[in-house]
């Protein structure tokens, strides 16, 4: 869930560049996964992260020219400071920039597929009825 906050950073600061016409963009960002897996040198693992991951390429390609930098959290004290005042509820307004709470994910949610509980008969069927239970079908076909 921390890639989650992660890239909900960089999803909506992306967002708001792209709203101001930025064109050419370095961003930086302290979490070396979240940055190896941007840049292509990690893949990413889960229906959730790679949602994550192709939202922000497609944001990216928005770009005239972007690059995505992995900085040390000690030279991202900045970031964390806004993201400590952002994570206050009772936060309204940092100076004159309005802070707003984001109620949902940016990436849609991951659809589960339903599975029958009762399972039905499939070639493998009788080879794990003998491999757990012993048991061999009547049938001769069956049980070669």
């Amino acid at each position: 869930m921390n890639n989650d906050a992660e890239y909900e950073a960089l999803i909506n600061g992306l967002k708001i560049v792209l709203e101001m016409g930025v064109r050419n963009l370095i961003a930086k960002s302290d979490s070396e996964l979240v940055v190896n897996q941007v840049n292509g040198g990690i893949q990413a693992r889960g229906p959730r992260t790679e949602l994550y991951l192709r939202c922000t390429q497609r944001l990216i390609t928005k770009f005239k020219e972007a690059r995505l930098e992995c900085v040390s959290k000690e030279k991202n004290s900045n970031a964390d400071a806004l993201a400590k005042i952002g994570s206050q509820m009772k936060a309204v307004l940092l100076g004159s920039i309005p802070l707003e709470i984001q109620e949902i994910p940016s990436i849609p949610e991951i659809e589960v597929m339903q599975v029958d509980e009762v399972p039905k008969e499939t070639w493998m069927t009788h080879i794990l009825a003998y491999i757990h239970k012993g048991t061999i079908p009547e049938d001769k076909f069956k049980a070669r």
